[in-house]
């Protein structure tokens, strides 16, 4: 039984419009020739419109009610789903030739009234296959505007013929007749990603089931796609029936569920592995100084002392979730920033021996924000390393690089083939080494969302660069004042998808920018732009009060950039629904990185950008007039440049409303 007639118990109906025995005698007719119907007879249009049930699959208008067709028809044409009708008049006449346009699904003409139970049985069986297809296909919209999943149907060729989403973008009219080939960016090779799968189902016939993927030069998206071949009666595929769903949030806890147990199994080896050691030789020397030698307590004092080194790193590890930096007590955020250079000297104080020697090539003021527990034990894990591997007479240097710190050495350094497997747990080289290490530093690293990476040193040692750090070599910001200049361009960067605005108020003295655009990060440079265009060095300086319609990734801040090209140099500091973040693009064309500062905190929304020759400073401030430098990098910037303040929504079509007051942007030197 189709869906069709199921949805109407089984039984159509068959109304019959007219008065007289005429009609009766029609109604007699199909009676007898259609057992499955149920075919009643009614004296007027207007009591068949009254008559009208979900059952009714078909009507019947006999001669006497004809020049009440069109009432009828108009009445049907009103309603979401109208049974068809069949015209049974006394003559054929232009009129009645001209009613299968006008609403009348078939006529009968006189003579042939033997003819009738067919020709209703054919428009009522039609008119329930068309039902049921409405109605499966309303089922289905209707839950596929309830979830966030995609459905589609294509084509033999892979071409849209249906697409079922509550997304903003695609549409439906705008993918109709087109393959995924030409329809979304490259940025993950997507296109030919999604077609190939496409080309492999019609080709082979074979479905794709669930099948998860992960997308993305950083943190992955994934999507699970399930594609099945659809074949007509006779076996031949006709085209392809597709499901996809964003799992991107089930994967994350999967995988936050796979490093948890990581980390219970690292846990387990190091407290039965590396506490062994010292607790053996606390209870036996424990045993001697009961015995009366007393110096024996300090081999056992030493001991505990290992432990409580080791529980504290394995406390890290075991931790291992991402680190998050807060303001310190009273709001300020010198709390959280750990000063290298003295932390250094303070842990090589303990470790060094007599021969070794420690360069710093950084400032005294170098800074750099990060947990004071979690750095200590990061920088004394890799100073430690390289005194097990160099030698008690190693050289140690510590400096800035582009986006971060290096420490390096003048020892035997690192195998290529090895440099994949040193920060693994329990990885070791050196005679008696546990691997515990190395491990605690990829974890910090991880932790603050840091890059690490081993190379040669340059005197041939081991070499370990920590990069997208929040570092400031600098913290001695001018804080002189310049000529001003006033910001008078508006423009969209990127392919938003949405016009964006943005609008001055002189009486609140307050800037109001409306943008959307898909992200400010990686590839991504989608994003409504308000600036200026000057040379030389500058501030800019604004306070954000406000985000109307911004989801967790949504950005608002001010930016200095070499162009309005999507791809142009930049640096940026701003807010998105709970985190201070940073953005950098150091060379053209190279993926933005991002950084963030602070956790569902909203008190620092004055924020600033100083250029000094090729470095910018990026600070932000609760009041502004206590600022506090966050981040310091050198972008090799061609003048003039473009300063101003930039909305990203994160979603295509849709915008983000910020509102910045305070603006001001100056410029130094009289250039």
């Amino acid at each position: 039984m189709s869906f069709g007639r199921r949805y109407v118990a089984g039984v159509p109906e068959v109304i019959v419009v007219g008065s007289g025995d005429g009609p009766r005698h029609l109604e007699q007719l199909l009676s007898n020739s259609l057992e499955e119907y149920s075919v009643t007879a009614v004296d007027s249009v207007a009591a068949a419109l009254t008559a009208l049930e979900e059952a009714t699959s078909c009507l019947v208008l006999t001669p006497e009610c004809t020049d009440d067709r069109d009432d009828l028809t108009d009445a049907l044409a009103d309603r979401d789903r109208a049974p068809p009708v069949v015209l049974v008049p006394n003559r054929i006449d232009e009129s009645v030739a001209l009613a299968t346009t006008e609403g009348v699904a078939a006529i009968v003409p006189p003579g042939y009234h033997d003819e009738l139970p067919e020709v209703v049985a054919k428009e009522a069986e039609a008119y329930l296959e068309r039902l049921g297809d409405d109605l499966q296909l309303r089922a289905v919209e209707t839950l596929f505007d309830a979830i966030e999943d995609v459905f589609q149907i294509k084509d033999a060729d892979g071409r849209y013929l249906r697409l079922l989403s509550n997304r903003e973008w695609p549409s439906e009219s705008e993918v109709l007749g087109r393959t995924d080939r030409v329809l979304h960016d490259d940025q993950f090779g997507l296109n030919e990603s999604y077609f190939a799968e496409d080309r492999s189902v019609l080709e082979s016939g074979e479905p794709i089931l669930g099948d998860i993927t992960g997308y993305g030069d950083g943190p992955l998206f994934w999507i699970e796609t399930t594609k099945v071949p659809l074949q007509d009666d006779d076996g031949e595929i006709r085209g392809l029936v597709g499901h996809v769903r964003d799992v991107s949030e089930r994967m994350e806890q999967r995988q936050a569920l796979e490093q948890q147990n990581q980390r219970l199994d690292r846990f387990a080896s190091y407290v039965s592995h590396d506490l062994q050691n010292p607790l053996s030789i606390a209870t036996g020397y424990l045993d001697l100084a009961r015995e009366g030698d007393d110096a024996a307590l300090d081999t056992v004092e030493d001991s505990i002392d290992r432990m409580q080194q080791l529980v504290d790193d394995i406390a890290i590890l075991a931790r291992g979730d991402e680190q998050t930096l807060h303001a310190g007590p009273e709001g300020t955020l010198v709390a959280i920033q750990q000063r290298i250079v003295e932390i250094a000297r303070n842990v090589w104080s303990v470790l060094s021996t007599d021969a070794a020697t420690l360069e710093i090539d950084l400032p005294e003021s170098t800074v750099v924000y990060a947990g004071e527990q979690e750095f200590r034990s990061m920088l004394e894990n890799l100073l430690k390393n390289a005194i097990d591997h160099g030698g008690e007479d190693v050289t140690v240097r510590i400096g800035a690089t582009s986006d971060g710190f290096y420490v390096e050495d003048d020892g035997p350094g690192v195998p290529a083939e090895e440099r994949d497997q040193i920060f693994e747990q329990g990885y070791s080289t050196a005679n008696g080494g546990t691997g515990t290490g190395l491990a605690i530093v990829s974890t910090v690293a991880a932790g603050y969302d840091w890059t690490i990476e081993v190379t040669e040193g340059n005197t041939g040692g081991a070499r370990f660069e920590l990069g997208n750090c929040l570092l400031v070599t600098d913290l001695d910001v001018p804080q002189t004042s310049g000529e001003p200049v006033a910001i008078t361009d508006s423009t969209d960067v990127g392919e938003p998808g949405t016009t964006g605005s943005a609008t001055y108020d002189e009486e609140s003295d307050a800037w109001t920018l409306s943008g959307s655009g898909e992200d400010i990060w990686g590839r991504e440079n989608d994003f409504h732009f308000a600036s200026a265009t000057l040379s030389g060095d500058c501030r800019l300086e604004a306070r954000l009060t406000d985000m109307v319609n911004a989801n967790e990734f949504s950005k608002a801040g001010i930016m200095l950039r070499g162009d309005l090209e999507e791809d142009s140099r930049h640096g940026y500091v701003g807010l998105n629904r709970e985190q201070i973040e940073v953005l950098w693009c150091t060379e053209a064309a190279e993926p933005t990185t991002s950084q963030h500062l602070g956790d569902d905190d909203q008190s620092y929304q004055w924020l600033r950008i100083d250029r000094g020759g090729d470095v910018l400073t990026l600070s932000i401030s609760a009041d502004g007039r206590e600022w506090f430098p966050i981040d310091q990098r050198s972008i090799p910037f061609e003048d003039p440049i473009h300063a101003g303040l930039a909305v990203c929504s994160a979603v295509h079509r849709e915008t983000t409303q910020a509102t910045f007051e305070g603006v001001s942007l100056q410029r130094f030197d009289g250039t």
